[in-house]
């Protein structure tokens, strides 16, 4: 292999690796929500617990936020989950889950004033320790 080759491809993959979310039992950088329904949907998680202070739409970011019917799906955070639950009020991570074709076809400010949702997930560390930081839809 070319001796400038080999110290690029290490380099590259020690980057690629560094970024990598991991899930430690006190840091979790990661969530999975598993769509069992025969739907797409969309997610947004927040510390607070009123939709109506979520400022942008999930579907401004579908690679982010859509989940496929019958998939699953990483929500991948940047930091520990566990420093938001530890900074909301009521110590819990707030999870809202929206039907693909309500996201796609109405304006945002128009599905929190009617608080369309099909589901609202309002967990603690410890009920996410023990779903093992899977959310289950439905």
């Amino acid at each position: 292999m070319n001796k400038t080759l080999l110290p690029m491809l290490l380099f590259a993959l020690i980057g690629t690796c560094s970024t990598c979310s991991k899930n430690k039992p006190d840091c979790h950088e990661y969530y999975t929500i598993k769509n069992n329904s025969n739907s797409a949907i969309y997610f947004r998680w927040s510390r607070d617990s009123a939709l109506k202070l979520l400022s942008y739409s999930p579907g401004s970011s579908p690679a982010e936020y859509k989940c496929a019917a019958n998939e699953g799906m990483n929500d991948t955070y940047r930091a520990c989950y566990e420093a938001e639950i530890n900074l909301s009020s009521l110590k819990k991570l707030n999870i809202w889950i929206f039907d693909a074709h309500i996201i796609e076809t109405l304006p945002w400010d128009t599905v929190k004033k009617n608080y369309m949702i099909l589901r609202k997930y309002s967990l603690t560390k410890a009920q996410l320790d023990s779903a093992n930081w899977i959310i289950n839809y439905p």
